[in-house]
């Protein structure tokens, strides 16, 4: 889980594909955002066992988190995703 308010940009595995493999992940923020309305994405249990299938968190949201259930070291086990949109803070000026 990342911590307010950074969101999960990617997460980094070592030369093996179990599950237990994933070593960390990574946080990152956007300049003048914060975290607002977050939730839980529940259906990641049915579609992280389906071969080419997509687990998704509503639009415009990031993923802030990741959940699993600690039954086994595949990626099924991969339970739910914790998400948040966002807002900006401030007018950024872009150069």
């Amino acid at each position: 889980m990342c911590r307010e308010p950074y969101f999960l940009a990617g997460l980094y595995r070592n030369k093996c594909d179990s599950l237990y493999c994933i070593e960390m992940g990574l946080c990152c923020s956007l300049r003048g955002v914060s975290w607002d309305a977050c939730s839980h994405a529940d259906a990641w249990k049915q579609t992280m066992s389906k071969r080419q299938k997509w687990s998704e968190v509503p639009t415009n949201h990031f993923v802030t988190g990741i959940f699993r259930a600690g039954l086994t070291s595949e990626l099924k086990d991969i339970h739910k995703a914790a998400h948040c949109s966002f807002k900006l803070d401030q007018q950024i000026k872009l150069d």
